[in-house]
C-alpha cells in the first residue's frame, strides 16, 4: 500500500500540482479532466496512511515517538496535507516550487525505507545506515579542514575577476559549496585564479588535493568498505531479524 501511495502522491506532484512545468497538449487535456478524480484517489490513499499512523502511535506510544523513521511519515502526511487542502490555488507558483521537491524526496525515501524493511533488502538498508552514520560520526572533524581550505581559497580568490562565469570564491559561503564540490573531484578552477599569487595558490591547491581528494576520501572509503564487508557477514542474522520484526509489527 505504502508503495502505490508514494507512487500516486509523487505523480501527483510531478503533473497536477506543480503548475510551473510545461506538459504535451495531450498530457494537459489529461491532467484537467482526471485531476479531480487523482485528487480523490490521493485523499483516500492519504486517509488510509494516516489511520495507519494513528493505529501504531495509540497501540504503542512509547516504541512509535523513538523510530526516526515514524517522524519522517509524520512530515510526509503533513505536507500531503498542505498540498491536498490547504491550497486552494492562490498560492504562490515560487513556493510550489519549493514545496515539490521536498515531497518528492520525503515520499521516495519513504519508499526506500519500506523496502528496505523485507528481509531480502534488509542488508542493504542496514549499509545505507551504517555508512551513513559512520560518514557523520567523523565529518565533523574533517570539516574543520575543509573549512581551512575554504578560508584560504576565499582569502586569494574572493577579489578575483572571472571571465565567462562566476568565482564561487566571492563569498565563504559559495566558496564553501565549492570547497565541497572540489572534494569529489570537481576542480574546474579557472585560470585566472591563479595569476595574482601564482605559487601559493598552486601549493595550497596542490595540499587541498593531497590531503582532502587522496587521504580524506580513500580514508572514508576504506571506513565504509569496512561497514559493509561487517554487514554481509551478518546479511543472514539481519534477514532473521527483519523477518521477525515484520511478524511482531503485524501482531
Amino acid at each position: 500500500f505504502s508503495v502505490v501511495f508514494v507512487l500516486l502522491l509523487s505523480s501527483y506532484v510531478l503533473v497536477v500540482y506543480d503548475e510551473t512545468r510545461s506538459l504535451p497538449n495531450g498530457y494537459e487535456n489529461f491532467v484537467s479532466t482526471n485531476a479531480q478524480t487523482f485528487s480523490v484517489i490521493l485523499i483516500i490513499s492519504l486517509c488510509v496512511l494516516t489511520l495507519r499512523e494513528l493505529g501504531q502511535l495509540f497501540s504503542k506510544p512509547i516504541t512509535y515517538l523513538k523510530n526516526f523513521e515514524n517522524y519522517l511519515e509524520i512530515t510526509l502526511i503533513t505536507c500531503s496535507v498542505i498540498i491536498l487542502f490547504f491550497d486552494g490555488g492562490e498560492v504562490d507558483p515560487l513556493w510550489r516550487k519549493y514545496l515539490s521537491p521536498l515531497i518528492n524526496l520525503l515520499a521516495w525515501s519513504e519508499l526506500v525505507l519500506i523496502t528496505g524493511r523485507t528481509p531480502l533488502l534488509s542488508p542493504q538498508l542496514e549499509m545505507l545506515k551504517k555508512v551513513t552514520l559512520t560518514f557523520l560520526q567523523y565529518m565533523p572533524w574533517y570539516l574543520l579542514v575543509l573549512l581551512a581550505f575554504n578560508f584560504s581559497f576565499y582569502s586569494l580568490f574572493s577579489d578575483v575577476r572571472v571571465l565567462d562565469e562566476r568565482n564561487l570564491f566571492e563569498s565563504p559561503l559559495t566558496g564553501f559549496f565549492k570547497t565541497v564540490l572540489m572534494m569529489t573531484g570537481e576542480y574546474n578552477m579557472p585560470a585566472e585564479l591563479y595569476e595574482d599569487v601564482p605559487v601559493v595558490s598552486h601549493l595550497i591547491f596542490l595540499a587541498f588535493v593531497f590531503l582532502v581528494a587522496i587521504v580524506m576520501l580513500n580514508l572514508l572509503s576504506g571506513l565504509a568498505v569496512g561497514d559493509t564487508s561487517h554487514i554481509r557477514q551478518k546479511a543472514d542474522i539481519l534477514s532473521l531479524v527483519y523477518r521477525v520484526n515484520i511478524v511482531v509489527h503485524m501482531e
